[in-house]
């Protein structure tokens, strides 16, 4: 993949021609902001094109009214769009396509890609690992939290995108109140004529004023439909206003220096082959743990327990995995699993690992008591 920075640097690189036909050859290439010539942003703007939209206007006189619609076009990004592209905007140009705008997505924001980007030894990218970077100051440097920012960005897109359509909403309420205002306008003026005409029979006079009053009717519910729509822009500027408010804080807002590390805290996991379960494990498994059990999951009855369950040694080490990733994650250690991620990776495995009627480390542990742990040459 080929990044450049201008349309000149390309033409540096590739010259009498080759840039253009390079271009010209590719099957799909990305715009993404920045400086570039009124030339380029030309070319941009006509690859992009124009749409139409239906343009209608309304004329009422005493003989009647008149709708008139044409047909209109407009350029859909011109250079002073495509200048102003905000940060995180793309177009992308992909053969046999219209061009799209997108929205790009940072890797350290989804799991699976910071997996995918751990497992290239060959890169660096510790961001994904540290989840910080180091941002510099006019005086010194300290760290923010990269999550923290990417997570506010998202935030403000979010509210942007809200924002964009609470005012498309209103802009569209602004046009059928005023074409029911027009229908009115049209009905009053046709009511006019009717009642004023001799020639007019009784019922054409009747049925102009149902018409009027249907068209009143129209009018009400459009005028309601535009004063909801203008109340929705407040909140959502609002809230557009509170998440830029957030993105710049956590901008310019420091980690906390203090945040602990894997290395301030004892694991269980540091001292394996554990000969005895330890104390601060058997609390918490017949506490907290055991309360997971017979509270969320309800396997009392569907799973197997062992009251002894400390005289299973693949048990004890099991269970003391599950504690310390409990450990990392309450205490917010850099790196430790999210709770959505250590229910799904942790318990959602190692229970049924330990409950199984049919495979698990209690399966022969029934109703008639307690089966002692076994070594696999046990004959």
């Amino acid at each position: 993949m080929t990044i450049l920075q201008s349309e000149d640097q390309g033409k540096l690189v590739w010259p009498n021609g080759g840039y253009e036909k390079l271009l010209a050859a590719s099957m799909w290439w990305i715009y993404a902001g920045g400086n570039a010539s009124a030339s380029f942003y030309r070319n941009v703007s006509d690859l992009i094109g124009d749409y139409e939209y239906t343009e209608r206007s309304t004329s009422a006189g005493r003989g009647g009214g008149s709708t008139q619609v044409s047909r209109r076009t407009e350029r859909i990004m011109d250079v002073a769009d495509l200048d102003a592209l905000s940060v995180g905007r793309m177009i992308v140009f992909a053969s046999g396509c219209r061009p799209a705008l997108v929205r790009a997505r940072p890797w350290f924001t989804d799991k699976r890609l910071r997996q995918l980007v751990a497992m290239r030894p060959d890169r660096v990218h510790h961001q994904a690992e540290e989840d910080v970077h180091v941002s510099e100051t006019t005086e010194d440097s300290f760290v923010v939290d990269e999550l923290a920012i990417a997570a506010a960005a998202m935030d403000v897109a979010a509210a942007e995108k809200a924002l964009h359509s609470a005012e498309e909403k209103a802009a569209a309420a602004d046009d059928a109140l005023a074409d029911a205002n027009d229908d009115v306008t049209v009905a009053e003026a046709k009511v006019d004529d009717y009642t004023s005409d001799d020639a007019k029979l009784p019922w054409q006079v009747a049925a102009a004023h149902r018409e009027l009053a249907k068209k009143t009717r129209a009018q009400a519910r459009a005028a309601r439909r535009h004063e909801e729509a203008h109340h929705e822009l407040t909140p959502a500027q609002r809230k557009l206003d509170v998440a830029l408010e957030t993105l710049d804080a956590a901008k310019s807002t420091p980690v906390a220096e203090d945040d602990e590390d894997e290395s301030s805290i004892s694991l269980l996991a540091w001292s394996v082959p554990l000969a005895t379960a330890p104390p601060e494990l058997v609390e918490w498994v017949e506490g907290t743990f055991q309360d997971y059990l017979t509270g969320t999951v309800g396997l009392v009855k569907s799973g197997r327990w062992c009251s002894r369950w400390t005289e299973h040694p693949d048990a004890v080490h099991r269970l003391a995995g599950i504690y310390d990733e409990w450990t990392l994650m309450r205490l917010r250690i850099k790196g430790a699993p999210s709770l959505h991620t250590f229910y799904r990776e942790i318990l959602d495995y190692h229970i049924p690992q330990l409950t199984s009627r049919e495979y698990g480390v209690f399966q022969r542990c029934d109703g008639a008591g307690h089966e002692p742990h076994e070594r696999m040459d046990t004959d």
